[in-house]
């Protein structure tokens, strides 16, 4: 909010910051009017599928449902296997009014570890199953998140996206 007259908001964050405002823009949008723009800098929620585990640990599928004001479909692909680009993507769909933009690196370092962290339980698992998401990641987030930015410009025409080479995260200060 920047003061009299005219305002304009926009829903803004940083790696988890950014899946936050996935995750959060349906009541952004609705209880706060946010409605001006969405930005996501620098990560996009490409995870293992073993990530469902951390998903139910914080009870992503009942948070969304109870206090986020997900839709009912949204609610119930969750309980499938929780995956954020598609459901931003469907976000995108059904606001495709508000101006989102991405911003990030093809290889950030960041969404490499963090695909590695979630591939497994850290005390139960054994080593090989990171060393092999790491070595899938490393080679494979380039195309990954290409496809997931092929899909959000897909959704809405208001949807932009910043990728650029390297491997820093949070681009945006």
């Amino acid at each position: 909010d920047f003061g009299d007259g005219e305002t304009r908001r926009v829903a803004g964050g940083c790696s988890a910051g950014s899946i936050g405002v996935q995750l959060w823009a349906p009541a952004l949008i609705a209880d706060f009017d946010f409605s001006d723009g969405i930005l996501m800098d620098s990560y996009v929620g490409i995870m293992p599928p073993a990530a469902d585990v951390f998903w139910n640990l914080i009870n992503v599928c009942e948070v969304g449902e109870q206090q986020l004001m997900w839709t009912r479909e949204a609610v119930e692909a969750c309980r499938e296997g929780f995956y954020v680009p598609s459901f931003t993507t469907a976000l995108l769909r059904d606001n495709s009014e508000v101006p989102a933009m991405y911003v990030g690196t093809n290889n950030d370092i960041i969404q490499r570890g963090f695909y590695v962290a979630t591939a497994g339980d850290l005390l139960d698992t054994e080593k090989q199953v990171f060393v092999e998401a790491a070595k899938y990641i490393n080679v494979n987030l380039p195309p990954l998140l290409q496809g997931v930015m092929a899909n959000h410009s897909a959704a809405s025409p208001a949807f932009q996206s910043v990728v650029v080479q390297g491997e820093e995260h949070c681009l945006v200060s």
